[in-house]
């Protein structure tokens, strides 16, 4: 049987292992929001430089996915740009 000692230093060792786990998704979380906020910023960028250019605006149009590559988003990203000038464009 384990002294009152023994047991607080299990429990004191099973809090810390629950702290570095909520640490470790923490972490994890303010990467994945930041991302998604580098996206959210180049999304936006996108749209209004096919908003105020229209050469540009034209081949956004014309070769979607030839433009897009060049930018470093997801595939989910790159349908939002294609929908929003799509429903622009109607």
């Amino acid at each position: 049987m384990l002294n009152q000692s023994a047991v607080d230093k299990l429990n004191v060792h099973k809090k810390q292992k629950e702290i570095k786990k909520v640490y470790i998704l923490q972490v994890l979380l303010r990467n994945y929001l930041s991302s998604i906020n580098i996206e959210a910023e180049v999304i936006s960028e996108i749209l209004l430089k096919a908003a105020s250019e229209p050469e540009f605006r034209r081949r956004l149009i014309k070769s979607p996915k030839k433009i897009l590559d060049c930018y470093g988003i997801s595939n989910e990203a790159k349908q939002v740009i294609q929908r929003t000038i799509v429903d622009l464009t109607q």
